[in-house]
Parts: structure tokens; C-alpha cells; sequence
């Protein structure tokens, strides 16, 4: 029978790595497609999808780097207008990636499915597998071992499913509670329609160690981050016990388990009745596949962590407290807090101090926990704390005395012309030659190809695929891919973390990076002390305010003082500028003498005069060609390209006052880099 039906789920995800593949292959036995966000995890979750995709999976993902991931209702929201815009979606369901549709019906999950009605709103209980013993020592994938499920009278969310009428026509918006719907001040009435043929099973808690740390987890945004709800006795007094013997027994986990987000009474619940109410149903895969078992190819085997909780959350509570109390952020404050808390553990755990101190200085600098954000994993940043890589030199050292790994091999031009002559070189065409072999292997087994190379980024080797950057695409565009299977950064990317770490050593004076909601951001936090990102936020914003924790500045009005940052750092931000002489001269203003910029930008090289496409006149915007968008990681309508960059550009850069300008280039294959990706480094003597 054909689908009348296209039929999308859409997720948000983040450090599932036991339960995605498992999600992945489920969900798409009854949708056409499975849309991802990638939330900048930190286990093998990207890895998973990456292999999932090779497979020939319809799952599309999404970093944050391509759409807004301030808010989880923003994303979750973006990713909807994808599904019904882009793939034409009739019905779209929203999940998380510890959730599977199923039913008790004797019909399937996608013959219920395009059965409803467009025009009302379905929605349907959860039914929540709760952790055991038991379920710890059986065999199989999460969908196997968990087979006890709580009653329905301790259901109190109920889960949505979204139509194209609803989102596109009405204008109905998805929660971020369980994704349930709301209506826009203009939205018409639609009927809620309990639907029982369907239910969402819900595996919530699989591990001791993932409900330590979503029990923390609700704690501290409780108590540090304002406007977050309120949350119950019961928590937090499971949270101190957490606190106080360093974890919860496997009774305690599973009491946990079974209450987990329940918002009744439960004044008469104690832990020996809870036990009569439970229901054991396995959970059965023949709504969706009638003769088929789900596998699990790529999921990682569990791992044991032995961590002293008591310790760290104690240092954790005080590294927040001070943090949160703080609504303007400054270097000094952030700095005091930093020293503070390393002070502390010294005092208690002096064999971890340069981790701790490496870790604690991202952590206090990330966008994903600082005031009116959620806190991210505290067990998770304990587990990097504690089982983390060793010291950056001490492994690179190790690795090249292993490998004879030799220095990457830099190239270093004045001008445009001398580039070009580089790139028409015997040693270039050769590699040309090469590059078009992979090319044309690319597009004729519609697969990236795999190579091994060093990873100066993850200071290891590791797997980087060459593919295309746009399913859209005829041909690599070898800047935008070449990405490590690790740090997952393009190719451009890790050469400007290479060529950060080579011209700024030592961790001498601040750094200011146009963008704050990025992986290469948090990565640059990773190795330097001192890093300020922003990202524009709109013309009503002040230079220098914070807005939910992430900082606003315009490129032509920095709120920096006047020869206060050693080095900016750009990434394809200046072609998006109305006034590219104008925000080269900030840039120059606001760096000290002996100060840098390394910037990266779409760059024609072959043209003389730059193109300008846009410009605004009299506050009017005027567009002299037809408007192009580059994607824009705080907005889902991405950025106005303003500029086609052409040799004149060092000319712009002489103006503003640069004395000057490289063009910086590696064609290292042993690091990876093919297609001599280059970068712009100006100089202010």
C-alpha cells in the first residue's frame, strides 16, 4: 500500500549513545524521515549517527552551528518548519531520543498513523519503563531489558503529534514540556483529542550514573537558574542523599525511576507500596516491525566510573553559586571564581589540579549554563575531570615520539598573486589531480570517502571524511568538508585552531572570537584562559550587553576599550557586515600593538575588485544583486551576505590600518588538510 502520508519525527539530542541507535532504527520503521539536532555531545552519539547515515538511514542532522540551538523550543521549532517546508511533511512528531511510539492495538504504528485527521490535536500517554537490577544484568538493546513499566496514574504528561494545517496554516507552536502544542495569538481553535490507540513508551533512567546525574541536574537548575520552575521536597532531599554517601543504592535509583517527573501527591507513597502498582509488559516491536529484531551495530558497552560525587558536587554548588550571583560577567569576576575554585580543589584533590582547572575554565566560560540556561552534566564534566585526556604537550609529545609525526607543513604568502602561483605549482597539480579522484568517488558511491590523518585538534589521529557539505552539491568544497570524526570540525576549522595555538603561545593576552554559540568556541576554551565570544543579536541590543547568558556586539561598534585584545578571531563573519572598512578599523582599534587577526571568509581570488551585493543607505537596506543567506547559528534565517571578497581586500586591510596581511595556508595531507585550505592573518605592529 502506498503512504498517503509523509510522515517526519524530529529530535533534539545530546550524550545518548546507548540508547540512539536503537531510537534511530525504531522511529524510522514508521516515518519517512528523522531530522536531528546535535547538541554538541560529548560521547559517540555523532559518531553512531555518522554510521547510521553511511548505512543509507533517512536521518538528516543539524549542529548547532546550522540552526538555533539557544533554546530547546527555538530548535525544536526550527526543526518542525524544516520537516513541513522542506520535505513537505503532513504530520510531524516531535521525540526525544529515549522515546518509542508503539501501541496496543493489533493494527501498525504507521497505519494508526495515517488514519488522523490533519485538522485536531492528538495526543497520547506515556508509559515509562522504570530501572531495576534485573533490568542491569539482561541482555540486548535498552528495548530488550527493560520490561516493567509504572501505572498510568502516574502518567501526568501527555505527549503531541503536530500537523501541517496546525504549524504552517494556524500558526501552533511545540513546548518544550513533553513537546506538547501551544496557539499563537491568531491561531484558530482546535479540538485536543485524547488518542489511546497510541502511546509514547519512555525510558527514561537506564544507569545509577544517568540518574545521579539528571537528579543533580534538576537540583542545581533549581536552585542557581532563575525562572526554571519549582521543583519538589522529594528531590531534593534525594539530591543531598546523592550528595551525602556519593550516589544512590540500586533501591533508591529505582524508586527514582518509577516517580521520575510524576507532579501528584505523594504524601502516601513510601518505598515498599510503590512495588504493587507496577505493571510488567515487555516492550513488543510488532506494532512497527512484525518480523524484525532492532540491533544494536554500533551502541558502546556500558562503562563504570568510580566517582566521588560528595566531593565534586560540593565543589560544583560553590563554583555556580558564585558564578550565578553575578549578572554582569567581566573578566575579573569570571577570573575570581576560577582562582577560588581551583584554590578549593587543590585543598582536596591536588593529584587532579591541572584537569580540574582545564575543565572548570570551560565550564565557567561555556554558553550552556551561564545565567537563565540550563546547567550542563556535572557527572559528565567529572568524568572528563577524572577520565580525561592527559595533559595537551604530554600527549602530542607522546604521539609524535610514537609516530615520527613531523610538523604540520605551513605555507606562507604576501599576496594574492604569490597564492596563486603556489596553487599552479607541480606539487598543487599533482595534488589537484588527487582531489578530483576523490571527487569524483564521492559523488559516484554517494558516500564520503575515509581517510586516517592526525588531528591536531583531538592531538591524536583519527578518521576525517571527505564529502559533500550540501546533499544540493555537485562537487567537494574541500574548505567545508575534510571533517574529524572526533572534534567533528571542518577542514578550515582545525587549521585555525592549529594556527591559533602556533601564533599565540604561552596563553598571552586576551582573545576575542566573533561567535559564542559554536563547538569552536567551547574547544577554544579548552586551551586558553582567556576567551571572549559574542554573537550579533540585533541592532537593538547594546555592544556588551548579555542576553540569556550570550554577549551581543557589532563588528563596527565593538564595546571593547581601545588596544585591549591581543587577538580576534574570525570565521566567516565579515562578508555578512554592511561596512567592511569600518569593522576592519574597529578590529584595529581594539587590538594592543603586536596584536593579530586571523580570519576566515568565502574568498574569490581570482577577481580584482570585491563585489558588494548589499549595503544599507540612509537605514535603508538596498540590495544591488540577488540576496544570498549563509546559515547563522542564532537565527534560523541566516545572515545577509553583504560581500564577495576579491583581491582587493588587502587593500581594505592596509586602510583600516593594518600594516599586514598573510595569506596563511597548509596542503599537510598527514593532517588532513587537502584542497590547501587558506586563511587571512593581519598584523598591527
Amino acid at each position: 500500500m502506498k503512504n498517503k502520508k509523509t510522515i517526519i519525527a524530529i529530535a533534539i539530542v545530546k550524550n545518548e549513545e546507548d540508547i540512539i541507535e536503537c531510537f534511530c532504527r525504531y522511529t524510522l520503521g514508521f516515518c519517512d524521515k528523522l531530522l536531528i539536532v546535535e547538541d554538541n555531545s560529548d560521547d559517540e552519539t555523532p559518531k553512531i549517527l555518522d554510521c547510521l547515515i553511511e548505512e543509507g538511514l533517512p536521518i538528516i542532522v543539524f549542529t548547532n552551528d546550522i540552526t538555533s540551538c539557544l533554546h530547546k523550543r527555538t530548535s525544536i521549532n526550527d526543526l518542525a518548519e524544516i520537516a513541513f517546508r522542506q520535505f513537505k511533511a503532513d504530520l510531524v512528531i516531535p521525540l526525544d531520543a529515549d522515546e518509542f511510539v508503539t501501541t496496543d492495538s493489533n493494527d501498525t504504528v504507521r497505519l494508526i498513523l495515517e488514519d488522523l485527521s490533519c485538522d485536531m490535536i492528538y495526543q497520547i500517554h506515556m508509559r515509562t519503563y522504570i530501572f531495576s537490577e534485573d533490568a542491569m544484568q539482561r541482555k540486548g538493546t535498552v528495548l530488550d531489558r527493560f520490561i516493567i513499566h509504572r501505572p498510568i496514574k502516574l502518567e501526568t504528561k501527555l505527549k503531541s503529534l503536530i500537523s501541517y494545517t496546525l504549524f504552517v496554516e494556524d500558526g501552533y507552536r511545540i513546548d518544550i514540556v513533553s513537546y506538547d502544542t501551544y496557539p499563537s495569538e491568531y491561531s484558530p481553535d482546535r479540538r485536543r483529542l485524547f488518542f489511546d490507540k497510541l502511546l509514547c513508551a519512555h525510558f527514561p533512567f537506564r544507569s545509577i550514573e544517568q540518574i545521579n546525574t539528571k537528579i543533580i541536574l534538576a537540583y542545581l537548575n533549581y536552585k542557581y537558574m532563575p525562572k526554571q520552575g519549582v521543583i519538589a521536597k522529594h528531590w531534593i532531599n534525594i539530591y543531598e542523599t546523592i550528595k551525602r554517601h556519593g550516589g544512590l543504592s540500586m533501591q533508591q535509583a529505582e524508586i527514582e525511576s518509577v516517580f521520575y517527573s510524576y507532579s501528584g501527591d505523594m504524601t502516601e507513597i513510601t518505598d515498599t507500596n510503590y512495588h504493587e502498582s507496577l505493571i510488567s509488559k515487555p516492550f513488543s516491536l510488532k506494532p512497527v516491525f512484525p518480523d524484525y529484531v532492532i540491533y544494536s551495530k554500533y551502541t558502546p558497552l556500558p562503562k563504570e566510573y568510580d566517582i566521588d560525587l560528595g566531593i565534586i558536587l560540593s565543589l560544583i554548588e560553590k563554583m555556580i553559586e558564585g558564578f550565578a550571583s553575578e549578572k554582569n560577567e567581566t573578566l575579573y569576576e569570571k577570573n575570581k571564581i576560577l582562582n577560588d575554585f581551583a584554590l578549593e580543589i587543590n585543598e582536596t584533590k591536588s593529584y587532579y589540579e591541572k584537569e580540574i582547572q582545564r575543565t572548570t575554565k570551560e565550564i565557567l566560560s561555556s554558553n550552556s549554563w551561564k545565567t537563565g540556561r540550563l546547567l550542563t552534566s556535572p557527572v559528565r564534566i567529572v568524568k572528563r575531570i577524572l577520565h580525561g585526556n592527559r595533559d595537551r604537550k604530554e600527549a602530542l609529545e607522546h604521539f609524535n615520539i610514537q609516530n615520527n609525526l613531523a610538523e604540520m607543513i605551513w605555507h606562507k604568502f604576501d599576496s594574492c598573486a604569490d597564492y596563486i602561483a603556489f596553487t599552479d605549482s607541480p606539487h598543487a597539480h599533482t595534488q589537484k589531480n588527487n582531489e578530483e579522484q576523490i571527487n569524483n568517488e564521492v559523488l559516484k558511491n554517494k558516500e564520503p570517502k575515509v581517510i586516517n590523518a592526525f588531528c591536531i585538534v583531538c592531538n591524536k589521529k583519527q578518521n576525517i571524511r571527505i564529502g559533500l557539505h550540501l546533499p544540493s552539491a555537485d562537487k567537494i568544497s574541500y574548505r567545508e568538508t575534510c571533517v574529524c570524526e572526533g572534534c567533528r570540525l571542518n577542514n578550515r576549522q582545525r587549521l585555525m585552531m592549529a594556527l591559533v595555538e602556533k601564533i599565540h603561545q604561552n596563553d598571552s593576552g586576551p582573545i576575542y572570537i566573533q561567535e559564542q554559540v559554536t563547538r569552536f568556541y567551547n574547544l577554544l576554551l579548552d586551551r586558553f584562559s582567556n576567551v571572549i565570544g559574542s554573537e550579533y543579536l540585533g541592532e537593538d541590543k547594546e555592544p556588551g550587553e548579555y542576553v540569556d547568558g550570550i554577549r551581543h556586539e557589532d563588528c563596527m561598534n565593538l564595546s571593547f576599550k581601545n588596544e585591549s585584545i591581543s587577538l580576534i578571531i574570525s570565521k566567516d563573519v565579515y562578508e555578512h557586515i554592511p561596512d567592511a572598512l569600518l569593522a576592519f578599523k574597529e578590529a584595529y582599534r581594539v587590538l594592543e600593538p603586536g596584536g593579530k587577526m586571523v580570519f576566515s571568509i568565502p574568498f574569490f581570488i581570482q577577481i580584482p575588485t570585491s563585489t558588494k551585493r548589499a549595503a544599507i543607505e540612509y537605514d535603508e537596506l538596498v540590495y544591488y544583486m540577488e540576496p544570498k543567506y549563509h546559515g547563522n547559528p542564532v537565527s534560523p534565517l541566516g545572515s545577509l551576505v553583504y560581500y564577495d571578497y576579491g583581491q582587493d581586500i588587502f587593500n581594505m586591510l592596509l586602510k583600516a590600518g593594518f600594516q599586514k596581511t598573510e595569506i596563511i595556508c597548509s596542503d599537510d595531507y598527514s593532517y588532513g588538510h587537502y584542497g590547501r585550505p587558506y586563511l587571512f592573518l593581519s598584523h598591527k605592529y
